[in-house]
C-alpha cells in the first residue's frame, strides 16, 4: 500500500479510534471509580465490564500509537480530538459538560465523559497519541516484504563486460 492510501485510510481509522477510546475509556474509568467507592475493592460483575472497557481503550491507544500499518494521521486525529475533550475542562466546566452532553448518548455517558475529562484521562491520551505522531519514521511507508520489488526501486543492472585485450596482447607493459 502506498503512503497516500495509507494516510487516507488513517482518517477514518483515527476518528473511529478516537470514539472507541473516548467512550470505552470513560466508561471503564468511571465504572472502576464507582466500584471502588461502593464496594471498597470487593468487586462485582460491573468490575469485569469496567476492566474490559479500560483494556479495550488501552489497546486502541497502543494500536494507534505504535502499529506500523496504521498511518500517523490516525494518531494525530485521535490525539487532537482528545486534546479538545481534555482541554475544554481546563477552560470551563460548564462548557465541558455541554460538549459532553452534545456528543454522548444519555446522561450517564456524559457524566462518565466528564469524570474522564476532569481526571486528566483525555489529556494523557492526547499527549501519548500526539507524541507518537510526531516521530518522523512513522510518516514513511513500511518496508516492502523481502523479495518484492517496489515501484520506486531501480531496475537491476547488467554486469560489466570484460575489457578488450590491449595493444600488448592481453599482457601489461610491465611483463615485457
Amino acid at each position: 500500500m502506498n503512503g497516500g492510501a495509507r494516510h487516507g485510510i488513517g482518517v477514518p481509522v483515527g476518528l473511529l479510534g478516537a470514539a472507541l477510546i473516548c467512550f470505552a475509556g470513560s466508561k471503564g474509568l468511571n465504572d472502576m471509580m464507582r466500584e471502588a467507592q461502593v464496594f471498597y475493592g470487593r468487586g462485582s460483575a460491573h468490575t469485569v465490564t469496567a476492566a474490559a472497557c479500560t483494556v479495550l481503550a488501552a489497546a486502541a491507544v497502543a494500536v494507534l500509537a505504535s502499529a506500523r500499518w496504521v498511518s500517523p494521521v490516525a494518531a494525530l486525529l485521535a490525539g487532537g480530538v482528545h486534546l479538545v475533550l481534555g482541554g475544554v475542562v481546563l477552560v470551563d466546566l460548564g462548557t465541558a459538560m455541554e460538549l459532553y452532553e452534545a456528543i454522548s448518548v444519555g446522561e450517564d455517558a456524559a457524566r462518565s465523559m466528564f469524570s474522564a475529562g476532569a481526571s486528566g484521562f483525555y489529556l494523557f491520551v492526547a499527549v501519548a497519541l500526539l507524541a507518537s505522531a510526531a516521530v518522523p519514521h512513522r510518516w514513511r511507508s513500511p518496508a516492502s516484504p523481502a523479495g518484492s520489488a517496489s515501484p520506486a526501486s531501480p531496475a537491476p543492472h547488467a554486469p560489466y563486460a570484460a575489457p578488450a585485450p590491449g595493444p600488448w596482447g592481453g599482457r601489461s607493459p610491465k611483463d615485457s
